[in-house]
């Protein structure tokens, strides 16, 4: 984790990551659930579909 609760962040701000191949190498999922906790029910826009790369936003979202 790069942020804690009550952490400052601005956009585009890293607050997690994690090493995929190291996860696959012990056969695991890499797959990452990603929830937005607090928010109102269809606040997320702009969510993406399909593959998407790194760096490549999965979503807009403005906190209430």
């Amino acid at each position: 984790m790069h942020a804690t609760e009550g952490d400052e962040i601005e956009s585009g701000t890293p607050v997690d990551s994690f090493d995929p191949g190291l996860v696959r190498s012990r056969d695991l999922s890499a797959v990452c659930p990603v929830v937005l906790m607090e928010a109102e029910p269809d606040s997320a826009t702009d969510r993406a579909s399909g593959p998407v790369l790194a760096g490549q936003p999965l979503f807009s979202w403005t906190a209430g």
